[in-house]
């Protein structure tokens, strides 16, 4: 052990990381739910906390970390943040507007937040329903020292998530900590690419690829599969929670917190929850099969054999984390969520009609090649056929009136990809590596120019300041849609014309909203 390295206990990794995604549903049911029940739910997980922490781990082992690599990493990640625009540091992407204003009405209104801006019958509230969790801690900040410290808060927050997502892949990954932050930030499907090609065979494309800050993920219309820096820029209240879950479930070698994991990300992130789901099936069994290496286990001889794993499998299971703890949180999170004005409006596929051919390229440029680069390498994990046909079939999939399912739904599977590259990375003797490497320099296109954009918005705020006119009129509450990503708000810094969600008729903000039709939440959970 070198004196400048830092033993990283795996375990103590864990059970922070596991605190980290339930600290914002306990804040949830103390300021959501009637006050017995909220006190009962919380005792519950207090005990189970102890319970865990108690218990002696199936595996307690640390492993090194250069602490020169810790802080370089750290500063790599602070910046990564900054340049995201969380906590209104840097330009921030025109989804702040609608996020920061959820953001300021939690910090503003008493909880549950409600807005009686009914046109029939302004007594009737419509109540605030998304998913809020990740903003909670920094929103309770924000209630006792106002909104800069809320931001502060918020930027810690969605920090530190980071951190231990990269710890945890670390544990498992022989890869320093900075090459796996460097992976993360810079890992994408070949937008730049897709984008040249359909600039040089379909005339009048408009030029994107230059100057290097436009948004390229577009290039197909209807279907994205977002880098992981565009979802730190635009979705990180559900990205951040995702990436932690997936880590999670892919280093945790016990399966008694597996479901409670799940379902923290249903409560934080459903969407991609969605698509996490059946890579939580395939961590299930270990005893009847390996998902990770099916040829591992000695094949079933006997009826009696299959059922003797088969419940060993099932008594692995049968925890109080998974049983108690997930069953209230994903209780819970279902009839909050089923509340939404939006929940019931869903469609098989997309409205539009799809064009077979681009719908093979986008597929192509952005995730088969590169997962068929990993064939040679995983073609005993079952979690390798999984995400191949996952990366087909999430795009047909349609919930409510944007591709919303399409962009979130696919973060695990992606995640995925971004784990077997790491892996191959850092293994030796790989055939397919210089493969590998090209794919992903090429991917790194759309984060540079994401964190261009952030830069250049950022410099010109600085360089050129706008008069005091052009302030005032940026703070103006309106609902323009903005014409691009990359000239969103001109004269400020932070995308908050909004304010409020209170400044909208509620057929305008419906997917953010219950009615007050006494739903099963309503009547038997809300305060």
């Amino acid at each position: 052990m070198h004196s400048r390295d830092i033993p990283i206990p795996t375990e103590w990794i864990k059970r922070i990381s596991i605190l980290y995604l339930l600290i914002p549903f306990l804040i949830f049911c103390l300021g959501y739910l009637k006050p017995f029940i909220s006190l009962c739910i919380t005792l519950i997980f207090v005990w189970l906390i102890v319970k865990n922490w108690r218990s002696t781990p199936q595996e307690s082992r640390s492993w090194l970390l250069s602490r020169r690599n810790i802080v370089i990493t750290l500063l790599v990640v602070l910046l990564w943040v900054g340049f995201s625009g969380i906590g209104g540091f840097a330009f921030q992407n025109t989804d702040f507007h609608i996020r920061n204003a959820i953001f300021r009405d939690l910090i503003n209104f008493d909880w549950p937040v409600k807005y009686y801006t009914n046109p029939a019958d302004p007594s009737i509230p419509y109540n605030l329903v998304y998913y809020i969790g990740f903003w909670l801690p920094a929103a309770l900040v924000g209630k006792v020292a106002g909104w800069l410290a809320a931001n502060i808060a918020l930027y810690v927050w969605s920090v530190l998530g980071i951190v231990l997502t990269l710890l945890l892949l670390s544990s498992k990954i022989k890869l320093t900590l900075l090459k796996l932050a460097l992976v993360l930030i810079f890992f994408s499907g070949m937008d730049g690419l897709g984008t040249l090609i359909k600039m040089i065979a379909i005339s009048n494309t408009p030029n994107l690829l230059w100057p290097p800050i436009f948004h390229l993920e577009w290039w197909m219309p209807g279907f994205q599969y977002s880098s992981f820096t565009t979802q730190l820029f635009f979705v990180f209240n559900q990205a951040i929670p995702a990436w932690l879950c997936m880590a999670l479930l892919y280093v945790v070698v016990d399966r008694k917190n597996i479901l409670l994991i799940w379902s923290l990300c249903c409560f934080l992130a459903p969407f991609p929850a969605m698509g996490m789901f059946p890579y939580v099936l395939l961590k299930i069994p270990k005893e009847l099969f390996d998902a990770e290496d099916f040829h591992a286990k000695p094949k079933l001889q006997t009826i009696s054999v299959f059922f003797a794993r088969l419940l060993q499998d099932v008594r692995a299971l049968l925890t109080f984390e998974n049983i108690l703890g997930g069953g209230l949180v994903l209780g819970i999170s279902l009839l909050y969520f089923s509340s939404n004005i939006q929940f019931s409006k869903t469609a098989a596929s997309p409205e539009v009609p799809i064009l077979w051919l681009f719908y093979i390229i986008f597929l192509l440029f952005d995730g088969l090649i590169l997962w068929s680069i990993f064939r040679g390498r995983y073609k005993a994990n079952l979690n390798w056929y999984l995400a191949g046909a996952l990366l087909i079939f999430i795009p047909l999939i349609k919930i409510g009136s944007a591709p919303d399912f399409c962009m979130r739904a696919s973060i695990p599977t992606l995640f995925m990809l971004l784990f077997w590259s790491a892996e191959t990375l850092s293994a030796s003797g790989v055939k397919d590596k210089a493969g590998l490497i090209l794919l992903l320099c090429i991917g790194a296109i759309t984060p540079i120019y994401e964190i261009n954009r952030s830069i250049y918005r950022t410099a010109s705020y600085y360089l050129v300041p706008p008069t005091q006119a052009q302030k005032l009129a940026a703070e103006e509450v309106n609902l323009y849609t903005p014409t691009s990503f990359e000239f969103d708000h001109p004269y400020t810094l932070t995308a908050d014309s909004y304010k409020s969600l209170a400044n909208f008729l509620p057929d305008q903000v419906g997917n953010f909203l219950a009615e007050s039709d006494h739903t099963l939440f309503e009547t038997y959970l809300l305060k």
